[in-house]
């Protein structure tokens, strides 16, 4: 729990970035009318809210604040500070791009070029926040299934946002195939992520801890996150159909599964 913290940033940092890439995905699949897109564009704040939340939580993690500045100094040598730049440079972008549509300062071009930025640095802020625990000293951590998780609840916690987002514009339905299928992936690559951690773990071992065990504690957090965001991908391709208080229910529970699934990461 003393990490909870970080679970809480790269939960609602992967969700938020992640709702960018599905805005981007649906804003190259669909025209939206003048009324329509006003809609998306005030509840595109949602999302920016949840990245700027995930930062809030980050700082919590440190014993004085004062010391996040220096994060910087390691920018290309610390994954860390790649992860944090990578996020902060997404974050500016994400600002910039939600500030300008809300005033109507975005023709239809510029609308999608700055889009299409914005939710490419979205998913490699989620990259980036797997590729920060690939840690040498970490035997756990430093594998694959790290990234994979990460990006995974990038992908199913934006289909979920994203589906919360869009539901309120009947034109952005053409994208609902491909913002689902984007929910499945990610669900997928998140409890692969998550299954083969624990199995690579439950075969380890040092002086003091079996890997055996630690899969053991951390199982019903394991599976609690499994279940949840299988049921948010479910819930967030329902929702182009039954509306925005069904994707409303699929962000509730891709934020319960990512926890799940982070603390068991890090239990383990």
């Amino acid at each position: 729990m003393s990490e909870l913290p970080l679970a809480l940033f790269t939960v609602f940092a992967s969700i938020g970035a992640g709702a960018f890439c599905a805005l981007a995905l649906a804003g190259f699949s669909v025209q939206l009318d003048e009324g329509q897109q006003a809609r998306v564009d005030r509840a595109s704040w949602i999302p920016l809210a949840f990245v700027i939340i995930g930062f809030i939580c980050a700082f919590f993690h440190l014993s004085n604040a004062l010391n996040a500045v220096n994060v910087v100094a390691g920018l290309g040598r610390s994954p860390l500070t790649n992860e944090i730049c990578a996020g902060s440079l997404f974050t500016i972008v994400a600002i910039i791009y939600v500030a300008l549509a809300n005033a109507g300062k975005l023709s239809a071009g510029a609308r999608k070029g700055l889009l299409g930025v914005t939710g490419v640095l979205g998913l490699v802020f989620g990259l980036f926040m797997g590729l920060a625990y690939m840690i040498g000293t970490v035997q756990s951590w430093n594998s694959w299934a790290t990234i994979a998780e990460m990006v995974g609840l990038t992908l199913v916690g934006g289909a979920a946002m994203g589906s919360f987002v869009l539901a309120s514009a009947e034109g952005a339905s053409k994208a609902s195939g491909a913002l689902t299928a984007m929910g499945y992936v990610g669900a997928i690559a998140a409890i692969a992520g998550g299954a083969c951690m624990a199995a690579m773990v439950s075969g380890e071992g040092t002086a003091l801890y079996a890997g055996s065990n630690l899969v053991a504690a951390a199982m019903p957090a394991l599976v609690i996150g499994c279940v949840c965001v299988i049921a948010a991908a479910v819930a967030a391709g329902a929702a182009w159909k039954r509306g925005a208080s069904v994707g409303a229910v699929a962000i509730v529970l891709v934020v319960i599964g990512a926890l799940a699934l982070r603390l068991a990461f890090y239990a383990m």
